[in-house]
């Protein structure tokens, strides 16, 4: 599989298992196709104890596999394990509520009707201990379980669709309360296929949207099938994908919302203004393909809204949209057409976050005078005003001593890398927590290039400290720090606090360890234990991680990992750690080779490209 994470291969077969109903996976047999997925699921879930995966497995392997016998009795001592490991359990309330976590997990992967039934009466159970049980009695904790039942008990049955099971099982609880009554009346409603059934679906899908939204997503995929010209529908979609940030999928629904209703500004306004958050979180798509039809779902929506609407002024203004595309652009490894962007974007509003982008992007393509010449007009449109604005100019100074740098103009380079170290230090006392621990990384990074290494491992301890919960703080400091003075011990520390302080997901568990190993490598140093702790577990199956962590533990070659890659991204990446294994071997015109053909792929805004750019510096420089 793609992970050794369950909850990763859960997800998968969840979205496989969605194209199926409820009456479908109900059925003695289901598609052979699901059956690769359930097997790694089943394999991994019952080492780690997770029961409502195990049972799901189980149940697709029963329809799926040769032996349904097997898997039958594996799914039924699962189960029955389930209930009789909690019969010591004092509180009934507390008993079922474990048990409705694990039918939670089972039902979200196959919503099968006997599984949603069971779910439901778990909810139904809860309920009725709650009114039984001494201990809860008193306060409004009991009512307030009570109150919830029927709208957890028709979220069962809604993340499918099912209104009208929905309704049954509410009304065959009995005690429809006053407050209860309109909700029943709403699902009522949504049986049909007219305009009240429209506005019915439309609250109930808002309604959970918060709480639960796989039961939007139900509700809502309802919508869309059964009354397919209101735009509400692909609009709650579209809502749903950018909430859980995929906004490739949100401005798909959101064309799809626009071309049911062209007339609604909101829709357009909507989808402009989400794609302005997903940018500024720095939400890119890791594909360049998808980074790249999402660039086309953005200039669509932007068209269509300036031809329905020319003298209303978008939410998003004109330099504003072209500077996101450009970074959309940028991202996509298509970095001419990224300069046009946000050329275009400064020929509207000069702004000194343009000309930086413009700046960076010049010099990554190696034309450091022009570089030179967009961060210097940046910084006259920065001045030192207050602290954010000391902040925006350290920023910059330190972009122009990188600039000289790869020009060769060590002294103008460490004049500016002085400049910024001191105007960081200037900006310091105003920022606080994170911010002041991203200031310390700033200090530091500048403190190495200055040839001040034991301050800047002080700087960059207390970076650790202040802004450790973030991902991005150990990814800059790694990635300066492959390519800076190779430093194994701290690189091997960072690594570590990495480990011990986020929950990481496999793919950036892997780039780590890999930066590690570069450092390693660049020091003549043996890799660090962790090194091959880390990347073993994440070695199998077919997803480009696994492909990368086999190729650092020796079990692919070069050409291998090369040939495996699908797309621009994965070649960058594929190249670049082949650099590496290169360099330890000790072939410096294999090195070189592969640290070019990564600056071939154009994939500007990947830190690999980056550090191969500073690699092939400093092989230049010992040449």
């Amino acid at each position: 599989m793609a992970s050794r994470d369950p909850a990763a291969i859960g997800a998968h077969l969840q979205q496989m298992s969605e194209l199926f109903t409820p009456e479908e996976l109900a059925a003695k047999t289901l598609p052979k196709v699901l059956e690769p997925a359930a097997l790694g699921l089943l394999e991994i879930a019952e080492r780690r104890g997770d029961e409502g995966l195990v049972l799901a497995a189980a149940y697709i392997l029963e329809r799926t596999s040769a032996e349904p016998a097997r898997y039958r009795a594996i799914y039924d001592r699962v189960a029955r394990w389930g209930r009789e490991a909690r019969s010591g359990v004092p509180s009934a309330f507390e008993r079922l509520t474990q048990l409705i976590e694990v039918w939670e997990v089972h039902a979200n992967v196959t919503p099968a009707p006997t599984v949603l039934d069971t779910l439901a009466d778990l909810h139904v159970a809860r309920r009725d201990a709650v009114l039984t049980e001494p201990q809860l009695q008193g306060g409004p904790f009991p009512a307030r379980i009570v109150g919830l039942a029927p709208l957890e008990v028709a979220g069962v049955y809604l993340r499918t669709g099912d209104v009208k099971r929905a309704r049954d099982r509410i009304l065959a609880m009995g005690h429809t309360s006053a407050s209860t009554q309109p909700f029943v009346d709403a699902l009522a409603r949504a049986e049909g296929k007219d305009a009240a059934a429209a506005d019915a679906l439309a609250e109930l899908g808002e309604f959970y949207r918060s709480a639960r939204p796989e039961v939007t997503l139900g509700v809502c995929r309802r919508g869309l099938a059964e009354i397919p010209n209101d735009a509400r529908f692909p609009t709650c979609l579209a809502r749903a994908a950018a909430d859980r940030g995929d906004y490739l999928e949100a401005t798909a629904h959101y064309a799809d919302a626009i071309r049911v209703a062209p007339n609604v500004r909101a829709i357009y306004d909507e989808a402009i203004s989400q794609l302005n958050l997903f940018i500024e979180r720095g939400l890119f798509e890791p594909d360049p393909a998808a980074a790249r039809q999402l660039v086309a779902h953005a200039e669509r929506i932007v068209e269509a809204r300036q031809e329905h609407f020319p003298r209303d002024p978008s939410p998003v203004p004109e330099d504003r949209f072209q500077f996101l595309v450009g970074m959309l652009e940028s991202n996509a490894g298509n970095p001419e057409e990224a300069i046009r962007r946000f050329e275009a974007s400064i020929a509207v509003n000069e702004t000194p976050a343009a000309l930086v982008q413009l700046g960076l992007l010049l010099l990554r393509l190696a034309r450091p005078e022009e570089a030179i010449e967009r961060f210097h007009r940046a910084l006259e449109l920065t001045p030192a005003a207050h602290p954010a604005a000391l902040a925006g100019r350290a920023e910059i100074l330190a972009h122009l001593g990188n600039a000289h740098a790869v020009m060769g103009r060590s002294d103008q380079a460490a004049r500016m890398n002085r400049e910024a170290l001191d105007t960081w230090t200037e900006a310091e006392p105003a920022f606080m927590g994170d911010r002041a621990g991203l200031v310390a990384l700033h200090r530091g990074i500048l403190l190495d290039h200055l040839g001040r290494h034991e301050e800047a491992k002080g700087a960059f301890d207390k970076a650790l400290t202040l802004a450790g919960a973030n991902r991005s703080t150990y990814a800059s400091l790694l990635s300066h720090l492959a390519t800076g003075t190779p430093d194994l011990e701290l690189a091997d520390a960072t690594f570590r606090r990495a480990l011990h302080h986020l929950t990481l997901e496999p793919e950036w568990k892997v780039y780590f360890a890999l930066w590690v190993d570069l450092v390693s490598a660049r020091s003549g140093q043996p890799r660090p234990n962790v090194v091959r702790y880390v990347l073993e577990p994440l070695s199998e199956g077919p997803s480009w991680s696994a492909r990368l962590s086999r190729f650092a533990l020796g079990r692919s070659t070069s050409a291998e990992l090369v040939a495996s890659a699908k797309n621009k991204g994965e070649r960058t990446e594929a190249h670049f750690y082949a650099a590496v294994q290169a360099l330890r071997d000790g072939d410096l015109e294999r090195y070189r080779k592969h640290l070019e053909a990564v600056l071939e792929t154009r994939m500007v805004a990947f830190f690999e490209y980056e550090m191969a750019m500073k690699l092939l510096s400093e092989l230049h420089r010992g040449d």
